[in-house]
C-alpha cells in the first residue's frame, strides 16, 4: 500500500515537473498561447498607460540640445491594457489638438509636456478628456533608434518617398517608397515625417503602423535574448512613474497580445484654425463615444 502511494506521488511529481517545463517554454517563446488567468508576471488589473514621445530643441546649428529634458510632446498615445482578455487599445491624440491647459488657456496639447512634464500632461488629459492614466512612460527620441537597431531593424512598408531636412530639430529624412527594413535612424524619420496634406494625422497613422510592427518584433527570439539590453535602453532614455517590476509586468503583457488584438484609434476631429494657429479640433460627440468604448 505504501509503495503504491509512493509510486503515485512520483507520477504526480513527474507530471508537475513536465507541466512546469512546458509552461516555462510557452512563457518564453509562445506566451500568447497561455490563457490570461494562468499567466504570471503581468498586471493583475486593467491599466491606462500614457506613452509620450518627446522631441528635442536644438540650437540653429544643431550642435547643442537646448533643453535636455525634452521639448514638446511629439507623440501622445493612451494605452488601455487588459490582462484578462489580452487586448490593447491605443488612442492617439494628435499633437495639434486644441485643449484648455490649466493656467495657460487654450493651446495645442503638445505644449503641456514642455510646460510641466509628464505628470502635468496626464492632468491636462484628465481635464479635457476625462481619462485618468494610471502611469506614464515618456521616451525621448534617442531611445527609438537604439531599440530598433537592437532588434535588427524593423520591416515597414513606406507609402511614398519622404525627404525632409530640419537642422533646428536635427532631423534628416530620406526614405524611398516600398517595403524595407529600416535601421534606427530611418525609423525615427518614418515616424516623424509630416510634410504632406494630412500633416500630423498621416504621421499618427505611421506611428501606429510602427508600433504594430515593433510589437511583432518583440515576440521574436532575438527580442527575448536582447531583453536586458532593451530594458536598459528604455530606462536610460525615458522617464516613468512605473516601478521596474511594474514596467517588466507591462512588457510581459505586451508579449502575450496577438498583433490582431492591438486596436488603434485616433481622436476624432478635423483641421481648423484657432486665431493664427493651425489645430486639430476635437469632435466632442464622436470622441466621447470612442473614449467610452475604449476606457
Amino acid at each position: 500500500m505504501a509503495r503504491k502511494k509512493a509510486d503515485t506521488l512520483r507520477v504526480w511529481a513527474l507530471l508537475f515537473v513536465a507541466a512546469g517545463i512546458v509552461y516555462f517554454n510557452l512563457y518564453l517563446f509562445y506566451p500568447r498561447l497561455i490563457p490570461g488567468l494562468l499567466l504570471l508576471g503581468i498586471p493583475n488589473q486593467p491599466e491606462n498607460l500614457l506613452v509620450i514621445g518627446s522631441d528635442y530643441l536644438y540650437d540653429i546649428d544643431a550642435s547643442r540640445i537646448k533643453n535636455s529634458q525634452g521639448g514638446n510632446s511629439d507623440t501622445l498615445i493612451l494605452l488601455n491594457l487588459n490582462p484578462f482578455n489580452k487586448k490593447i487599445s491605443a488612442l492617439s491624440i494628435p499633437r495639434d489638438t486644441l485643449v484648455n491647459i490649466r493656467g495657460y488657456g487654450m493651446q495645442k496639447i503638445n505644449a503641456a509636456y514642455f510646460i510641466g512634464g509628464p505628470n502635468f500632461t496626464m492632468q491636462v488629459i484628465a481635464d479635457n478628456f476625462g481619462i485618468h492614466p494610471t502611469g506614464y512612460l515618456a521616451l525621448n527620441l534617442n531611445g527609438v533608434p537604439q531599440i530598433v537597431d537592437t532588434l535588427g531593424g524593423i520591416k515597414i512598408y513606406i507609402d511614398k518617398d519622404m525627404f525632409y531636412e530640419d537642422r533646428c530639430a536635427n532631423l534628416h529624412i530620406d526614405l524611398k517608397k516600398g517595403e524595407q527594413v529600416l535601421n534606427g535612424q530611418q525609423a525615427v524619420g518614418f515616424i516623424r515625417f509630416r510634410m504632406e496634406a494630412l500633416g500630423d494625422i498621416a504621421r499618427v497613422s505611421r506611428q501606429q503602423e510602427f508600433i504594430k510592427q515593433l510589437a511583432r518584433q518583440m515576440l521574436s527570439l532575438r527580442a527575448l535574448i536582447a531583453s536586458p539590453r532593451l530594458l536598459s535602453i528604455v530606462k536610460k532614455n525615458s522617464r516613468t512613474n512605473l516601478s521596474f517590476a511594474r514596467l517588466v509586468r507591462t512588457i510581459n503583457l505586451v508579449r502575450t497580445v496577438k498583433p490582431a488584438n492591438i486596436q488603434f484609434y485616433t481622436l476624432p476631429g478635423s483641421f481648423a484654425y484657432y486665431g493664427p494657429l493651425s489645430i486639430w479640433k476635437e469632435d466632442k460627440i464622436e470622441s466621447e463615444a470612442l473614449i467610452k468604448k475604449i476606457f
